[in-house]
């Protein structure tokens, strides 16, 4: 019995630390790469990299779930389940990818990162407040949040590169990722996995980006970014959009698992 248990344990430890790897390596690349293309080419309209990583989203979940059937494809009502929870979802899926972008375009990827790292810390504020989860009612885990918020708040004070746009834009990104966290965990664990979610909420994502999209950022990349006509330049903002699929669909999975 207890050899079992202690099995049981050691296996929860290794998918524990086989989703993480999954996670951080697409989370890393993606960070690293967008930096490169506002700072190397000088492609610094966040809205447009954020709407071509959320048309890549899409086309790659279809691809999965209708044309190659890797995936169960899970049709859910419009009107009962689209409306109601995948568009607020939506919203918070692209405001947050808006977000870390336009922080990456005016801070280092070290600093943003280490403003990300609150992110623990808002997810469990959320959820013993606005979501009143009991189960998370644990001193020690208050305790933990300590050494987390002191450490961003001693790195922000002493950031030679620190601006306030790109602090601020981190910051709000930290909350909305802690709230994107909890809502799609919940609608995870309810009827949706990973795939289908991606399906459903990028397209939404897309279509609230293009207005602003065209109105602030369409002009300038035809007629001031210097790299349009660069074949490379155009397969590295593809490539960006199939990291930050991965990187959506590794990190439901990881919400999905751990913060139900």
């Amino acid at each position: 019995m207890e050899i079992n248990c202690l099995q049981r344990y050691k296996d929860s430890y290794f998918i524990s630390g086989f989703y993480i790897i999954l996670w951080f390596i697409p989370n890393v690349t993606t960070v690293i790469l967008n930096k490169y293309i506002f700072r190397d080419l000088e492609f610094i309209f966040p809205l447009s990299l954020t709407f071509i990583h959320m048309f890549i989203c899409f086309i790659g979940a279809f691809l999965c779930l209708r044309v190659f059937k890797f995936f169960n494809y899970n049709p859910i009502p419009f009107f009962e389940e689209v409306i109601p929870h995948i568009l607020p979802l939506s919203a918070l899926f692209c405001l947050n990818i808006v977000l870390g972008n336009i922080s990456l375009r005016w801070v280092p990827v070290s600093f943003m990162q280490t403003v990300k790292s609150l992110v623990p810390a808002f997810t469990f504020l959320l959820q013993i407040t606005y979501f009143r989860d009991s189960s998370n009612r644990n001193f020690t885990i208050y305790l933990t949040l300590i050494p987390i918020v002191g450490g961003v708040a001693i790195a922000s004070y002493t950031e030679v590169n620190f601006n306030v746009i790109g602090f601020v834009a981190a910051l709000i990104a930290s909350l909305i990722t802690a709230l994107q966290a909890v809502v799609s965990g919940k609608l995870l664990k309810q009827q949706l996995d990973p795939i289908n979610l991606i399906f459903y909420m990028a397209p939404f994502s897309a279509i609230m980006l293009l207005p602003f999209v065209y109105y602030k950022e369409y002009d300038d990349i035809i007629t001031n970014w210097k790299y349009r006509d660069d074949i490379y330049s155009h397969l590295t903002l593809i490539i960006s959009g199939i990291v930050a699929l991965l990187l959506s669909i590794f990190s439901f999975y990881f919400m999905n698992i751990y913060v139900n």
